[in-house]
């Protein structure tokens, strides 16, 4: 479970990398709009500190998107990931 959680962090935040990169804002001109530090958008980028709830509301607001979807995405990531294994 502890790896999945694991991966479910790093799958989510590089979901919200690559919507950010998407939309071509800076990881600093992210941070000012969505309320965040450029250390904290950061870490959740880069799967360094968890996603919350807080965190997937926020972004399914801005990018008008289901959180449930964005954790679809995620596992959906994760299981093709370890389909190749």
């Amino acid at each position: 479970m502890r790896e999945f959680n694991n991966d479910l962090k790093l799958a989510l935040g590089s979901q919200f990398k690559d919507l950010r990169e998407g939309t071509g804002l800076s990881r600093h001109r992210m941070a000012q709009r969505l309320g965040y530090t450029y250390a904290k958008l950061s870490m959740k980028e880069t799967g360094v500190t968890p996603i919350n709830i807080d965190d997937l509301m926020i972004y399914g607001d801005y990018f008008n998107v289901y959180p449930s979807d964005l954790i679809s995405i995620a596992e959906q990531t994760i299981l093709k990931r370890r389909s190749r294994w």
